[in-house]
């Protein structure tokens, strides 16, 4: 009898918002970052309230450092949502209260400016022991937000009062040097979410009061390696043209834009011998975890407290790893949510006095995705054979832009979670059924772009294996890889005509290449491993060998621009 005794327990959802309004908001960096922490922050600030006037149990959440002063080189790692399980009540005054003292706590420059901008939502639902808590609470949170309305402000000017670094003189209409802007403010938000290690390697401008931090902007990120490569000729002949050019912004005295572009020309003169077209691409990567949100339900549904919290440290686990991956790399770690990233990147980069078993020397961002997935992938399969999960899988799939630096942020950021949305995680196939993909997008300065997805599931097989391959063995191989490049576009239809059969093919490339007489074994390697690698992907769209060839052909000008270097004309792919 007793086992038809259905138990109810209270609980509470909170959502905050407007994230994806805001983020979209931000035209450099440093906005980008501040309004992705701003909310991390907040979230952390509501999970020590609701500790601290101990409402109940915090559900799905690692809270091991809630009250400690952690950091993870300036990722939020809190995410927008969290679940309570109350053992007392939660009505409309301890929601005020809440508010209040969050908004106190935040210190904004206009509060009620703040107030009126942040949602923050709350739903308490009586839930039995037999339904799963998480997916009620989170069908009531959809609803609320897509009832919320939105209060358009710039979640950058109210949490710092520095508003896009200028300030307008009314009575003259010029641009004057912001003797109003609370630089204490600015700062708190460096101190919260950096450490000084890491804060000392931000641009420090020091002609306001007591100085500002700045978060680097998209061309110190994109020429992170060179600064590794060479940190003496960087830190004198670099660095003081980045500072000096914040404090022209500043000061609206010159359009940054023209200010970027002398920088660029110093750095290229700088170091004639290792720019690269790369050096003047960003990458924002969006990733999120395949089948994760399945294995939370699925571990919810069981109502074992230890078995959920596990898991939400295992999550956190590898956000802390990640975070540290990035860095080392020289990467911008922006929000760093478990199994969601979103960071910055250099394109191609340096590890300097970062050595790694995975990064020495020179690297590139496969590198980076690579190390990643692996430390994802080693944290799960543990937990789960901990646990005894067997069947479900989790995964990370990756949206990635490739824009040129003065391509509009907002724009790359939409872009990278577009990919990762739209592209990466619907394009499970027979072969690939669990998603488990990179969506990549090269948008060159012309405006051209290319975009391919990399499958990941088999890891001796797959084409981002392939892909990892040729630049690991044949990166050196820059004109050879140009050559099949051209092959690929100036033989199309002959190529199309025999995409399906294999002897013929093998014949063309052998005999385009004499591969039977030549002397560079490297690249006849190169050569083979091509020819294997077009077989592979013909023979997966053997429907569409059209598809497949563009396919082909836009991996190949990825691994072009990749290890493209400029000539002393500039000149690019």
């Amino acid at each position: 009898m007793e086992k038809n005794i259905i138990n109810y327990m209270k609980y509470l959802g909170i959502t905050i918002g407007p994230i994806h309004a805001t983020i979209l908001q931000a035209q450099k960096t440093r906005e980008f970052w501040l309004g992705s922490y701003f909310f991390s922050h907040l979230m952390k600030l509501i999970l020590r309230e609701i500790a601290n006037n101990k409402y109940g149990t915090i559900l799905a959440q690692d809270i091991s450092t809630l009250f400690e002063d952690e950091k993870l080189h300036g990722a939020g790692v809190y995410s927008d949502r969290c679940y309570i399980r109350l053992n007392k009540d939660f009505g409309q005054d301890d929601y005020k209260s809440l508010i209040n003292s969050i908004i106190e706590q935040l210190e904004a420059k206009d509060k009620k400016a703040l107030r009126e901008y942040l949602q923050i939502y709350c739903t308490v639902q009586n839930i039995s022991d037999r339904d799963n808590y998480m997916q009620i609470l989170n069908d009531q949170l959809d609803v609320m937000e897509l009832q919320a309305k939105y209060y358009h402000r710039n979640i950058y000017a109210l949490a710092s009062g520095y508003d896009n670094l200028k300030k307008l003189k009314r009575d003259t209409e010029k641009i004057i040097l912001p003797t109003n802007v609370d630089d204490e403010l600015i700062n708190k938000w460096y101190k919260l979410g950096f450490d000084k290690k890491d804060r000392d390697d931000l641009i420090f401008y020091k002609n306001i009061k007591n100085g500002v931090y700045s978060f680097p902007s998209l061309l110190e990120i994109t020429t992170k390696g060179l600064e590794r490569f060479k940190p003496n000729i960087y830190r004198d002949k670099i660095h003081p043209l980045f500072e000096k050019s914040l404090g022209e912004e500043i000061d609206g005295k010159k359009d940054k834009t023209a200010e970027d572009n002398e920088i660029l020309k110093e750095i290229k003169k700088s170091f004639p011998d290792n720019f690269q077209t790369a050096h003047k691409y960003a990458v924002i990567v969006t990733a999120d975890g395949d089948n994760v949100g399945k294995l939370i339900s699925h571990v919810s549904e069981k109502n074992d407290d230890d078995l959920l919290q596990s898991l939400a440290t295992n999550i956190a686990d590898f956000a802390k790893e990640a975070s540290k991956l990035i860095y080392i790399y020289g990467g911008k770690p922006v929000y760093i949510g478990g199994d969601d990233l979103v960071f910055f990147a250099p394109v191609v980069s340096h590890s300097g006095e970062h050595k790694e078993s995975w990064f020495q020397g020179d690297g590139h961002i496969f590198q980076l995705i690579s190390v990643l997935d692996k430390t994802f992938n080693d944290i799960w399969k543990q937990w789960l054979t901990d646990n005894k999960i067997t069947d479900i899988h989790p995964s990370l799939s990756y949206g990635m832009s490739i824009t040129y630096y003065k391509f509009p942020l907002n724009e790359a950021m939409k872009l990278s979670g577009d990919l990762l949305f739209e592209v990466a995680k619907k394009y499970p196939t027979e072969a690939n059924p669990s998603k488990n993909c990179i969506a990549v997008q090269l948008m060159t300065h012309s405006g051209s772009y290319d975009k391919v997805v990399f499958e990941k599931q088999d890891p001796t097989d797959s084409t981002f294996y392939h892909l990892q391959n040729l630049l690991e063995n044949f990166g050196d191989k820059e004109s050879t890889i140009s050559s099949v490049l051209q092959r690929l576009r100036g033989d199309t239809e002959l190529i199309l005509s025999i995409a399906n059969d294999g002897d013929t093919f093998d014949a063309y490339f052998t005999n385009e290449y004499n591969l039977h007489d030549i002397k560079d074994r490297k690249k006849e390697a190169f050569i083979r491993h091509s020819i294997s690698l077009f077989n592979k992907i013909f023979a997966q769209q053997k429907d569409k060998p059209k598809e497949a060839l563009n396919q082909l052909c836009s991996m190949y000008r990825l691994l072009n621009f990749l290890i493209h270097k400029e000539t002393g004309n500039g000149s690019e792919i």
